[in-house]
């Protein structure tokens, strides 16, 4: 995936997604700066970057991104159509881009 579409794909997760900003915690959206931010700062590995690493994982279509931030830390949700129609979901650490969960 190159670099432009994977940009073009995280703006339009970001649009898309835009609940899932939310600090289940307090409640309070991660705004772009504040993304930006933890992307400079190395606490979060900028998505392009993960969907580079892991391009041959993703195995299909994004449909969806989503960024949470879990147990103090941050996890990218990327669900896939894949080529046989069936949804698969990955979640990918923030800080690393691995894998921690697979799902169908």
């Amino acid at each position: 995936m190159s670099r432009r579409t994977g940009m073009m794909v995280l703006m339009l997760g970001l649009l898309a997604a835009e609940p899932a900003f939310a600090d289940k915690d307090r409640d309070r959206k991660i705004a772009p700066e504040d993304v930006r931010a933890l992307v400079t700062s190395g606490e979060l590995m900028p998505l392009d970057e993960i969907l580079r690493r892991n391009e041959a994982e993703i195995g299909g279509r994004i449909i969806e991104i989503e960024l949470e931030r879990k147990g103090g830390g941050y996890v990218y949700e990327i669900k896939v159509l894949r080529s046989d129609g069936r949804k698969s979901e990955l979640k990918f650490d923030g800080r690393t881009g691995v894998i921690v969960r697979r799902g169908r």
